[in-house]
């Protein structure tokens, strides 16, 4: 089953000044979400990173998983350059248990079953139909004990004026990704009820920056 996506967004015109920018208006918030649950995590020994970005996630999962083997997955180009800098400075052994894959998740498949799949800030740029046909192949892509790691921007279970303010900030964020990488979408996902209605579990959750940034752990239900 392949997923289609005719413009796939393309981050290789900020991709530089990526890191500065996210540090600019979430300070450490956004790298620290994608690493506040890996100590809910059971020592994965096959991690999968789809849509890594920059690459800055790979070391910090070395540090909580020296012995784990890492496949990278990221569309853009400059990303992936940045992400082999940063993948160029661990220990000679971590860069054997490395595998950076240039490629649209939308149409690769894996050969092999990961402990843990980790979406940093991935989803919020596909369409509904789009998230419900990865979470269905990913189901394929897991070991029997596997997990998703899913990192996003979250607008549920807010006050009304919380919401309010967040969703304007959600839409002009959009509105500056659109301009710069052709990210088509307006609005973000219920992530959360797209989880459940593919037959995932939430495990365990934690949230910052107001609850905008969550992080949670989804397990696929026992059939």
């Amino acid at each position: 089953m392949l997923i289609t996506y005719r413009n796939p967004p393309n981050f290789d015109s900020i991709a530089r000044n990526y890191k500065l920018l996210g540090r600019l208006f979430f300070r450490q918030h956004l790298i620290q979400s994608q690493t506040d649950l890996l100590p809910f995590v059971f020592n994965p020994k096959t991690v999968l990173i789809v849509g890594g970005g920059n690459g800055e996630i790979i070391p910090l999962l070395f540090n909580s998983f020296p012995n784990t083997n890492i496949e990278f997955v990221e569309v853009s180009k400059s990303m992936i350059e940045i992400a082999k800098d940063e993948v160029a400075r661990l220990p000679t052994a971590q860069i054997s248990q490395t595998k950076i894959i240039e490629g649209n998740i939308n149409v690769l498949e894996f050969s092999k079953k990961f402990d843990l799949i980790i979406f940093p800030y991935l989803l919020d740029v596909l369409s509904t139909e789009e998230i419900k046909l990865i979470l269905a192949k990913s189901k394929t892509w897991l070991t029997t004990q596997g997990a998703i790691l899913h990192i996003d921007f979250h607008l549920n279970e807010m006050n009304r004026f919380k919401k309010g303010f967040f969703k304007v900030v959600t839409f002009l964020l959009y509105l500056f990704f659109y301009l710069t990488s052709q990210v088509k979408m307006q609005a973000l996902p219920n992530f959360h009820e797209l989880y459940l209605a593919a037959g995932y579990t939430p495990i365990q959750e934690k949230r910052r920056f107001s609850g905008w940034l969550r992080s949670c752990i989804y397990k696929p239900e026992i059939s």
